[in-house]
Order: C-alpha cells, then structure tokens, then sequence
C-alpha cells in the first residue's frame, strides 16, 4: 500500500485525516460528486439500509462534501449514520488513516453516540490553500436502541499545537449548534477553506453533543470526544 507520502502523491497529492467515534468496518465508496442536500437527506438509518452510502455537500462555496454510511455499532442491534469518508468533486480521497471508539451512557436511561471527522482536501497540489474539513454528529437514542426525538446540539473546538503535539490551544469554537427542528441526529461542519486557520503545526477536533430534558428542561451534556491529532503540512511535504 505504500507509506502515506507514497500515497499521497499517488492519489493526485490528496490525503485524508479523520478521526471518528464509533468504529465500524465499511467497504471503500465509489466516487462521486455531491448532490443537493434535500435530494439525499439522512433518514433514519435501519438494518434493512445498512451498508448503504448517502453524500451531503459541506459548504455551498467548495465542492467538498462528506460521505455517510449506514452501520451497525459493534454487535448491537443498533445503526448510525458513521462518517466513511470525505472528497470534492474533482479527486476522490482513499482511505481513512486514524480511527477510535466512544460510546456515551447515561443513568440506563439513553444512548449517545457522537461522532467526528477532519478531512485534508488538496484539489490542485498547492498546500497552503488546502481545505480543511470538520465534522461533528450526535445521535440521540433510547435505551433500547430506538431513536429518541429530543432537541439536540452540537459543538465542535478545534485544536492548535505549534510544534511536539503539546500546548494545544483553541484556534476554532463554534459554540453549540442547534438542530433547527425536533431529532435523534444532527451534525455540524466547519471548514477553513484557505490552509490551517492557526499554521502549520498539530490540530485535533473535539465534538460535544447535549440535548435538551423533557423532564426538567435542562441541556444534557456529553463529555468530549478528543479526536487524534494530525500534524500539517503532512509527511514534510513542505507548503508551496
């Protein structure tokens, strides 16, 4: 397969860094361009749609967009939406390079899985323009698996270390983001769309999601998930 420099120059100097909760084995999706988001929307993903892959656009300004596949979590009787991958319109990225797991319970009483990514796009080979990709989904459940319909948020915080991976400090928040109506899954993306927001050096994502009790009218709030870091420029490929 090649080290990841190797692979990088073979995919047209494209690479993917994604970080996400939740791992699931999936096959490799064919390429393809994004499509209009009210065309392709993330309906509740059943064992009867599992494997199936669905494309949502990442901003209206880029042709980026995140892949969606519906999955099993470990061996429960239980499917998500799981991030598999990211790409634009003109190249197609390969493969996912780091990955780890969270499941977050609470009192018995629901289940939260929170998922994130962090995509590198470079469409043309100049790195300092490369657009950087974020996402971070909740998923809201009974305890029985079964969606439960709560107002949800999510929020992202990225992350930004200048050299040896250590001093993290914030470059982006987003704050919580609200899901405009009544759900079990919402999800967010931030993108820097002209090279590392804060430099060169070490950047991670953090995803939180909450939602609000209909007991007591209080925001439920997860703990974070502290995605993986990833060093850029990538592999010393120095910036153009």
């Amino acid at each position: 397969m090649g080290s990841p420099s190797q692979r990088r120059r073979s995919a047209g100097v494209l690479l993917l860094a994604i970080a996400f909760a939740l791992t699931v084995a999936s096959a490799p999706v064919a390429a393809a361009p994004p499509i209009e988001p009210e065309d392709f929307p993330l309906g509740l993903c059943t064992e009867k749609l599992e494997g199936a892959a669905q494309i949502e656009p990442l901003n209206p300004n880029t042709s980026d967009y995140v892949v969606w596949r519906c999955s099993q979590y470990d061996s429960q009787d239980l499917y998500y939406w799981k991030i598999d991958d990211f790409g634009t319109a003109n190249e197609k990225l390969g493969e996912l390079d780091a990955m780890e797991t969270l499941k977050w319970v609470r009192d018995g009483v629901f289940i939260g899985l929170i998922g994130e990514g962090f995509g590198v796009l470079d469409a043309d080979g100049v790195h300092s323009n490369d657009n950087l990709d974020f996402v971070g989904s909740f998923d809201l459940r009974g305890p029985n698996g079964s969606p439960l319909n709560r107002t949800v948020a999510v929020r992202l915080l990225v992350l930004h270390s200048s050299s040896a991976g250590s001093g993290y400090k914030a470059c982006s928040d987003t704050g919580w983001k609200q899901a405009p109506s009544s759900g079990s899954h919402f999800f967010y993306e931030l993108q820097y769309g002209n090279g590392p927001k804060c430099g060169n050096g070490y950047y991670k994502l953090w995803t939180a999601g909450r939602f609000k009790s209909v007991a007591t009218g209080d925001w439920v709030t997860s703990p974070w998930n502290q995605g993986n870091p990833i060093r850029l420029p990538i592999d010393g490929i120095p910036n153009n």
